[in-house]
This record gives C-alpha cells, structure tokens and sequence, in this order.
C-alpha cells in the first residue's frame, strides 16, 4: 500500500468518526498559539525538539492549561484523548518522544518548567546492573576483555585477531546477561565471583535453560551467546576437557542454522519484487533532490531531503554497512577525481575502518557524483556545523548515528512507496536485484557487499534469485518447446 492511499484511508475513516459519537479533532486547524506557549516553544533549542513537542504543546494550549501547570497526570491525559481519538499506531513511542524531549529542555533550557515528565521504557530490563555484581567479577571480566581486545601485543595467549570495541561491549552485555539469568534463578550474587562461576557446566545449563525459557525457545541470539561463553571457558578459565565436551554438546543442541534472509527479511524485501514498486524506490534519489531544489533559498527541510537523496543514491549504488555510510567524511572517504564532466566520486573505505577489515572502494556514476556534488555545495553548508565536513552530520557535531541515519530513510522510503525498508535491507535489496538478473552470481555480491567469503553471500542471500532462475529455466524450455514445433515432424525411435 502507498503513502497516498494509506493516507486516503485514514482520512475517510477520520471523517466517518466525526460522522458518527467518537469525537475526532479537526487535523488541518491549527490556531495560532498563546503568548506563553509560542515564548516556550520559540525557546526549545533544536528544529527536531520543537517538532517532536508542537503536538503536545498545542493540545496544552487549547485545554488552557499553562506550562507551568504541566505535569505527567497532563501527558497521560493527552496520551489518552490521542487513543480514543486518532489512529496513532505507536503511542507508546509517542509518549516516549514528547517526554524525553521535554525533559531534555528541562536541562538545557533556561525558563523552561521545571516538572519532569515520568518515562515509559520501550521495554522493562531485565538484567541486574554490573555494579550490583561482585567486584572479583567485574575485574575477570574486564581483565578478559582486554586480552581479547589483543591490549597486550605480546600475549601469547591472546587471540590471533583482537576483536573490536562494538564487539567486546557486547562480549560484556553477553556476560551480564548470563549472571542475570543466575541471579533471577536464585543464585546469590556473592556465589558469582569469576566468569569461571558462569561456565561451570551446571551454571551454564542453568543460563542456557533460562535463556530458553525467556525466549519460548532456541535463538540464534541464544546460540550466540552460549558459543561465545565456551570459548571463553575454554581460553580463559581454563576448564577441563571433560567440562568443555559438556558445554560443546549444549552448544549443538541450540545450533540455528540459518540459510538465507530471516523471514522477517524476506517480508519486508517482497514488496520490491513488484516492478513498479522496485522502480518508485530506485528512482527515488532524483525525484527526493528535484523537491529540494524547488526551495529557493534552501531551507533545512530542503536540505534534509537532499541529504536523504544522497543517502539513498549512495546506498544503492555502494551497499555500504549503516555505521560506515553514516561516517563518511568528504575528502578522506568520498573523494572527487578530475574535472568537469570527466569527474568522478569514489568511496574508499581503508580496513580498519570495516567490520571485517576487508578495504572497500565503490566508483560512482556522473549522475551519482553530480548528485553528490549538488549536494555537498547547496545543501551541506546548512545542516552541519564547522570541523570535520561529515557527508551526514549531526545538528550537535560530528557525524549522525547510524541509527537516526537509517530511520530517517526508512521514513523516506516509506513516505514514497508506503514500505519501510532500512539502511541494512537495502544491501539486502542491491543483493536481491543483482542476483535476479545474475542468478547464481554470489562471487559478484560478495564483492559489492565486502564479504570476506563467497560462503557468507551463499548463507545469506541464497534462494534470493530462486524465482529468476525458475524463470530463466522456463524460458530455456519454451525456446526448446518451440524450435520443436517448428521443426519437421519426426517418428519417435527412428534417427533422422
């Protein structure tokens, strides 16, 4: 379903409410707001924080109570008219916006009132606080990290290839996350003193069954973690060969073997098997810079959409990974060689800066780099601050995070074709095309995706281009079937 008729939609059945006993506000009227609500407003310090309140702001207004009678009893109220009287699909993400950002102005704003609005967590944690844990623990564990971050090069102990910061951060939650699982089955936090208290195999049994149990099953995020605590028992704890057998034999039995996209994945993809569909997303770059160049002079909503144009454009031209597109920096990572019409942009990304050290370098088109360019000289100057000329930067400094990156193009996507697709689906989606007209041609992806191995093209994108090659197999057929109708009519058995 598109944007435009999912809005057509939600309109008819608007007006059909107001027909009817449910009330349902006016969307389109918009009085202008008190003296005092516009003064706060004025005062909030970001475009995006003004946006994310002006809801709740003119709701205030109108029920005539004043900012500093604001109160979290107020949001519930507002919360509770919005769900017996629109169709927000996400009120809890709503509540989370309006009171993160108000009392985030709270601390940055002078003036602002001082009340707090209480948070509704996206989800109820689960696990115990690291300072809750013995101090013994904490130091293993952080002394096991740093031997499998490689701090000390001349570890002989020390693993062949040091893992990488986002990667111990995880190796640490992994690590929390088992001793919670103990904690929440009964076992005193003074009984977990070492990592070797976690792998023991009856804790690990333990940890693996209530993981199971939280999970209504065995996971790939399951299995992750009990082979990461296996190889740590086994190289840093030092467990016997006997214990290991034990552990490696859980580790089988929640083996996920996973071919292919999830299907998760594989739902989002099939929208863009449809050709029109396909096409309104790869035509998408063009038609999001033509509206920004409409805006003469460029203002920042002209600007953020000519950033989300080349976001797009470099996403489906070099499928680069969310956190590496996010950080490109023009003239150390994007770089334009020759002049004039023979220039060229090149994204070159050196190993260190890719998840798996494989360096990286993507030519792009002229349409891409004038694209690119249009960018860089009309749109960037307005939404970046002096330093560092991020292709993607942050109103606050530096470079966007790769999350607020891809959920605004996801926006942006789902605005024109009313289907989300992400920044990672969309090297999902360059994989998809690529192997429908090439199918079987999994070297190729693994090239443009920067895998390491052709195995991990085959064990992801596998059965991608089942329906091409069906295709491809039922015209070889046909052409056959044909030149045999066409052909002399011959008895059977008998040789020409």
């Amino acid at each position: 379903m598109s944007a435009k008729r999912f809005a057509n939609i939600k309109a008819d059945l608007l007006r059909a409410l107001r027909a009817g006993t449910v009330p349902a506000p006016d969307q389109h009227a918009r009085p202008p707001f008190s003296l005092a609500w516009q003064q706060l407003r004025e005062s909030c310090p970001t475009p995006w924080i003004r946006l994310k309140l002006a809801r709740f702001m003119r709701w205030c207004d109108r029920h005539g109570i004043m900012p500093a009678d604001v109160s979290t009893s107020t949001l519930d109220a507002f919360m509770d008219e919005l769900d017996r009287t629109t169709l927000n699909l996400a009120p809890a993400k709503l509540r989370r916006a309006v009171a993160g950002n108000w009392n985030k102005c709270v601390d940055q704003v002078a003036g602002w009132p001082r009340t707090m609005l209480d948070m509704v967590p996206a989800r109820v944690p689960w696990t115990v606080p690291w300072d809750a844990f013995h101090l013994e623990l904490r130091r293993d564990v952080e002394a096991c990290l740093a031997r499998l971050g490689g701090e000390d090069l001349l570890d002989e102990e020390g693993p062949d290839k040091p893992l990488r910061p986002i990667t111990l951060k995880w190796r640490r939650f992994q690590l929390r996350m088992a001793a919670s699982v103990l904690v929440g089955a009964g076992v005193a936090v003074t009984e977990i003193r070492s990592i070797a208290d976690l792998v023991r195999p009856d804790r690990y049994r333990m940890v693996i069954s209530g993981l199971l149990q939280r999970y209504g099953g065995k996971t790939a995020h399951i299995y992750g973690l009990a082979t990461a605590l296996k190889t740590i028992a086994r190289h840093h704890c030092k467990l016997p060969d006997p214990d290991l057998d034990l552990l490696r034999g859980i580790c089988r039995r929640v083996l996920v073997r996973q071919r292919g996209l999830t299907p998760k994945n594989r739902d989002r993809l099939r929208p863009f098997n449809d050709p029109a569909t396909r096409d309104q997303l790869l035509l998408l770059p063009g038609e999001l810079m033509r509206q920004a160049m409409k805006e003469v002079p460029p203002d920042r909503a002209a600007a953020l959409r000519a950033q989300m144009a080349v976001a797009l454009e470099i996403a489906q031209l070099a499928p680069l990974r969310a956190t590496n597109l996010a950080m490109l920096e023009v003239g150390r990572h994007l770089v334009f060689v020759g002049r004039g019409r023979d220039e060229h942009a090149f994204i070159t990304l050196p190993e260190e800066a890719v998840k798996n050290e494989l360096a990286l370098e993507y030519p792009l088109p002229p349409e891409s780099t004038r694209l690119i360019k249009r960018y860089i000289d009309r749109f960037l100057p307005l939404l970046g601050k002096p330093g560092p000329q991020y292709l993607f930067p942050s109103p606050n400094g530096g470079a966007k995070r790769p999350s607020t990156l891809s959920l605004q193009v996801a926006q942006a996507v789902r605005d024109a074709t009313g289907h989300r697709i992400h920044l990672h689906l969309l090297r999902h989606f360059a994989a998809m095309i690529y192997l429908q007209a090439n199918p079987g041609a999994y070297a190729a992806v693994q090239r443009i995706l920067g895998h390491t191995t052709g195995s991990a093209a085959i064990n992801a994108y596998v059965g991608l281009e089942a329906a091409a090659a069906a295709r491809h197999f039922d015209d070889i057929v046909l052409r056959h079937r044909h030149l045999a109708q066409k052909a002399p009519s011959r008895r059977p058995g008998r040789r020409p």
